[in-house]
């Protein structure tokens, strides 16, 4: 119908992706993470993905705060290990790891931020990140960009989600910084963040919402 337009996501596991604080600390204790402002990047290499981008705005958040932390999750571990060569990040300031998708939820909740960034594309006008879904479900607030235009809308709805910096402007990263480095979000406020995300994100979600066209659509017939 002219005018309506619907976003089908793919929808994650919001059994698999969920938050636990026993999960978060335990994972926290084993790899020596107390007290330290974690990030965690998900997800492949790819140019489109900006991981230089995201290697860049967390070693120029270090310099606000030294003690912070990043772990990668890729399966392309070699490209990955050799971007961070090229940066500036002292190794043990960042964790690389090639997980199965089993192993992923503990670190996002173990992690404080998720960081997600988009080129300003017309494509990503209408790109859902499957790694929205995972963050939001595990009650992770995310560090994203204007080019992510889905994770714009949901911040504007739900301001803890988020905070949206553009990575091509460093002189205004100061006073994203400042928030990212000011708050922290307890086990009510990620599970705040989950249930947000749990409502189009969450593959029961996905599965009501196509149902339901599908009948709109037969009913059309």
């Amino acid at each position: 119908r002219a005018g309506k337009v619907i976003t089908l996501r793919t929808g994650s596991d919001d059994e698999r992706f969920c938050f636990s604080e026993a999960i978060r600390s335990k994972t926290r204790s084993a790899l020596g993470l107390e007290g330290r402002k974690v990030w965690v990047y998900s997800g492949s290499v790819r140019p489109y993905q900006m991981i230089d981008a995201t290697l860049a705005v967390f070693q120029a958040y270090r310099r606000l705060d030294p003690s912070a932390f990043l772990i990668i999750l890729t399966a392309d571990q070699r490209e990955a290990e050799a971007k961070i060569r090229r940066s500036e990040i002292p190794s043990q300031a960042i964790l690389v790891r090639g997980v199965e998708p089993d192993e992923v939820p503990p670190y996002l909740m173990a992690a404080d931020w998720g960081v997600v960034f988009r080129e300003n594309k017309p494509i990503n006008l209408y790109a859902s990140p499957t790694k929205l879904g995972e963050y939001w479900l595990c009650g992770l607030p995310i560090i994203t960009s204007p080019g992510c235009a889905d994770a714009v809308a949901h911040i504007n709805r739900h301001p803890e989600a988020g905070v949206i910096l553009e990575p091509d402007d460093s002189v205004a990263w100061r006073e994203s910084f400042q928030r990212i480095q000011s708050l922290n979000f307890g086990p009510d406020e990620r599970q705040r963040i989950r249930q947000a995300g749990q409502k189009g994100y969450s593959r029961k979600y996905f599965l009501s919402t196509y149902e339901a066209l599908c009948r709109e659509v037969l009913d059309r017939g």
